[in-house]
């Protein structure tokens, strides 16, 4: 069986709404055991990943918050987007 894991994914500011929601994240592939560890490392680092996330778009967008969601969560967001679905709070 495997492990349920967790990853910090941050979300940008949309100010211009893309019809694919999902090319507004940046999913971070550090793996965490569960979402408390996760939250636990986004508060000691949450500046860092900010940087990161934004660097990775050139700078040309605002990072706003960052979440801890599981791979398969991350997944539906992905597809219901495609899907033209409205999303899920994660």
């Amino acid at each position: 069986m495997d492990l349920i894991k967790f990853f910090a994914v941050v979300s940008f500011v949309v100010t211009d709404p893309s019809p694919n929601a999902w090319q507004n994240l940046y999913v971070f592939t550090k793996e965490h055991d569960s979402k408390a560890q996760c939250v636990s490392y986004v508060k000691q680092n949450k500046i860092i990943l900010f940087e990161k996330a934004a660097e990775n778009y050139d700078f040309q967008k605002t990072p706003h918050s960052i979440y801890c969601i599981t791979m398969e969560q991350l997944r539906e967001v992905i597809e219901d987007d495609i899907n033209g679905s409205k999303t899920q709070d994660i």
